[in-house]
């Protein structure tokens, strides 16, 4: 029987990793640049390049995500690999919270538009020069094929609704905008999003969206019914395939429309494919953030809601 391209270059990998080693002792040269030459023509002959010097070579860092792993158990699946590979890993929320010292909210990585707040619980930042990363990401490919997540999560799901020819809509609340603006700063946008509107208010929820008034009345305006039910309602607004709701309290709410009393960073999220059974979560973006001021917690549940939807959009399409 045939063995497979992911079998073959595990295969490959380890054998050149030996090579590797021996070359070093019997040189006395312990330098990662020659382990990865090595390494790098064994298991892709095809894209072997000649590489500066390991001085002048510059550490870069790239931002990844294993879909469906959350941080602890994606860095104990890759962290062989990644010593293998001469790369450095650090959980992406040390970097959070370095930012929230210093009040820098900024993007991780040189090439990445995303801040900062979307990696808290998921993502992983792999440090090592341009070759390195290349070699190291070849091989996360080869193992987890369509859940590796590099770089940019809206580029990336936009990606994913093109391959299967779907087109997105959204109605947001409590979000208010933030994810219709990440998705259109994605140049390409146009051709999978149908439009996003924000139904900020009771009324516009019930005016445009159909919102019943036993919905908003029994489970109120922060649940997951209300999600389903604007998912619904947005969909056929706009005819799209898919639509994603969001709806929840970005700060804290004492009015009477809270009646059932959640707390700031409580947000509902749907995803609904037409046809389908809708899909909602719900998650406290703040219950596990410590030093961020108050007047902050608006843009950050406001963000941290909009990629998580996304990546729940994401675990739809895979499931």
């Amino acid at each position: 029987m045939r063995k497979s391209n992911t079998h073959l270059q595990k295969r490959y990998f380890m054998e050149a990793l030996k090579n590797a080693k021996r070359a070093r002792k019997k040189q006395k040269m312990p330098n990662t640049e020659q382990s990865h030459k090595t390494c790098k023509s064994a298991i892709f002959p095809e894209q072997t390049i000649m590489a500066q010097s390991y001085q002048e070579e510059h550490y870069h860092e790239v931002y990844f995500e294993i879909l469906g792993f959350e941080q602890s158990s994606a860095m104990q699946i890759v962290s062989h690999y990644a010593k293998e590979c001469h790369v450095d890993l650090k959980l992406a929320n040390s970097m959070f919270a370095q930012d929230l010292q210093t009040k820098n909210i900024s993007p991780i990585a040189t090439h990445d538009i995303l801040p900062t707040i979307l990696s808290q619980e998921y993502g992983i930042i792999a440090c090592a020069t341009t070759q390195c990363l290349e070699t190291f990401f070849k091989i996360l490919e080869s193992l987890f094929a369509e859940r590796l997540l590099r770089g940019n999560i809206v580029a990336f799901a936009l990606q994913k609704l093109r391959q299967y020819n779907y087109s997105l809509c959204v109605a947001e609340s409590c979000t208010g905008g933030t994810l219709s603006a990440m998705i259109t700063a994605i140049n390409g946008a146009s051709a999978i999003f149908k439009g996003g509107i924000t139904t900020y208010s009771i009324e516009s929820k019930q005016q445009i969206l159909g919102i019943k008034d036993s919905i908003i009345t029994e489970h109120g305006v922060y649940s997951e019914a209300c999600v389903r039910a604007m998912a619904r309602g947005v969909l056929d607004l706009f005819q799209a395939d898919i639509a994603i709701a969001t709806s929840g309290l970005a700060t804290e709410d004492t009015s009477m429309h809270n009646f059932l009393h959640l707390p700031a960073g409580m947000v509902f999220t749907c995803v609904l494919i037409r046809d389908k059974l809708p899909i909602s979560i719900a998650h406290n973006y703040l219950s596990c953030v410590d030093g961020i001021d108050y007047k902050d917690s608006r843009v950050f549940v406001q963000q941290a809601a909009s990629l998580q939807a996304l990546r729940l959009l994401l675990s739809v399409l895979e499931s």
